[in-house]
């Protein structure tokens, strides 16, 4: 039996093992694959299923409802795919160089440029020189096992310390820190009580001192930022979350709604508080120990979790491992919040 006398069901079974490079490669030499290729009911099937093993989501690709087919979809938001685009551009611009050289070809290389430009723009964003950038770290997995980020950041390649940043009554402090192809930028953590209180308790708003506890005219209990940090937010221009992988598996698993609406609330009542639409990079990290006990959770659940689909802004949630002093996912994350702020300045200035 040769490749096209296969069932429809079994040759689907097969293509959910084969990565989409490869798959892409077969499309090309056989009929059968590449009516397979443009069938809708495979493309559901396989986001329905690659979908969770995506390591880094982005809103405007994600949450977009203009795509004309499922394949759209997929191949915008695919991780493997958005790498091997990048690499084309990186192939494109050393062919773009040799052929100059040796052709000095205007019309090539405006052809070359035109595609890198942009594929730069919409995929990695530009890389301008800007002035200093203030990021707000805060969120549940600063309590954590995963508390060992700003540490690692600290000490890790990826990132430069270049100095230490003295707070205001107790907020507000931070660190002057260049990331390795970018310029440097100012983060400032916000830690949700003094740490002994934060290690022995739950995630609890009654005792995060970010927040202050109040009533509405319908005497409903509501919570407001303390004045001191709305004053450390008012010139940031970007927000980091961070949040521990397995604990918040762990929370959805044991259908903790108590801790997981205490997840949810923080992160809405600071992005509802500070009125400017600004970026937000969520980090969903998880550390060598905690992978060996139990699977994390996938982005495309933290967004339901979360509710991300209900915020007003541009953001991107990445699986980050942080062990090993490994921070490259990491430093993707602060690479792409950096560059959208530096291209959303440079678009305002344009107009």
């Amino acid at each position: 039996m040769n490749l096209d006398e296969l069932p429809y069901d079994i040759m689907l079974k097969i293509l959910n093992e084969i990565d989409i490079k490869d798959f892409g490669k077969l499309c090309q030499v056989n009929k059968k694959l590449y009516e397979i290729s443009n069938d809708e009911f495979y493309w559901k099937q396989k986001s329905s299923i690659d979908v969770h093993k995506w390591n880094v989501l982005y809103s405007n690709k994600f949450l977009n409802s203009n795509y004309d087919s499922l394949k759209n979809f997929y191949i915008s938001n695919c991780p493997e795919i958005q790498t091997l685009k990048v690499k084309i551009v990186e192939k494109s611009e050393n062919f773009q160089i040799n052929f100059n050289q040796n052709n000095n070809s205007l019309r090539l290389s405006s052809f070359f440029g035109q595609v890198s430009n942009y594929l730069i723009q919409n995929i990695l964003g530009q890389n301008q020189e800007q002035g200093l950038r203030k990021l707000i770290m805060f969120g549940p997995g600063l309590e954590t096992t995963t508390s060992c980020l700003v540490t690692k950041m600290l000490w890790n390649s990826e990132f430069k310390t270049l100095d230490m940043i003295p707070g205001k009554d107790g907020y507000g402090s931070g660190i002057k820190m260049k990331l390795f192809n970018n310029n440097p930028f100012n983060l400032t953590i916000l830690y949700t009580n003094v740490k002994k209180l934060r290690l022995n308790n739950k995630h609890n708003m009654e005792l995060n001192r970010l927040f202050a506890l109040k009533k509405n005219e319908d005497q409903e209990v509501i919570y407001e930022l303390q004045p001191q940090v709305k004053t450390a937010c008012s010139d940031a221009n970007g927000f980091v979350y961070i949040i521990d992988n397995i604990h918040l598996k762990s929370l959805i698993d044991r259908n903790d709604k108590e801790e997981i609406e205490n997840y949810k609330y923080e992160l809405s009542v600071l992005m509802r508080e500070v009125k400017q639409k600004l970026p937000l990079l969520i980090l969903s990290c998880s550390t060598n120990q905690d992978n060996k006990k139990m699977n994390g959770i996938s982005c495309a659940q933290i967004v339901d979790a979360l509710n991300l689909k209900d915020l007003d802004r541009e953001w991107c949630i990445r699986d980050c491992e942080i062990f090993q002093d490994k921070l490259k996912d990491v430093a993707l994350g602060f690479e792409w919040i950096l560059n959208f702020i530096n291209q959303s300045n440079s678009n305002n200035e344009i107009k």
